[in-house]
């Protein structure tokens, strides 16, 4: 949620609670308008927050038993949410790129043992920017084009 959009909500809810206490509730003015402040900082507060603390109730689909299909109209609303939000990114699209990149990195012959990505072989294979995407700590999702030519680069080994 923007920020703008958190504000207007937590100046609303400040007016409607200090309206209410000093209307409803017979609270002298100077206590209803700290209380509509108090009131509107936490609206406001919880408005900012609620966009990233969304629960992902979707089970990581198992490859085992699920269509390519759904699985690929799963990974398109994944990057969709994380172009427009980092922290999706992060805790949603990234953790099944690095789990398909070193599945496909396993599949290559003397690369069985691979465990991780911060496997040199691993940073090797997979190319300075595409191992920066899927491995440092503040990384942000490419546009749509760099993203189709790394994720390109990951069918390619």
């Amino acid at each position: 949620m923007s920020l703008c959009r958190s504000a207007a909500i937590g100046i609303g809810a400040a007016l409607l609670a200090g309206f209410v206490a000093h209307q409803l509730f017979g609270v002298p003015p100077h206590w209803a308008i700290l209380f509509g402040v108090a009131a509107g900082a936490l609206a406001g507060l919880g408005a900012s927050m609620a966009g990233m603390m969304d629960a992902n109730w979707e089970a990581v689909p198992n490859p085992l038993t699920t269509s390519p299909e759904l699985r690929a109209s799963s990974m398109a609303i994944r990057f969709e949410e994380g172009a427009k939000d980092q922290h999706r990114f992060l805790t949603r699209v990234r953790p099944r790129l690095c789990q398909l990149a070193i599945a496909t990195l396993r599949a290559r012959p003397g690369a069985e043992d691979l465990t991780s990505l911060e496997d040199p072989r691993a940073r090797a294979a997979l190319g300075a920017e595409l191992h920066a995407m899927l491995t440092a700590p503040d990384a942000m999702q490419p546009g749509s084009r760099q993203l189709a030519t790394l994720l390109a680069r990951l069918e390619e080994l």
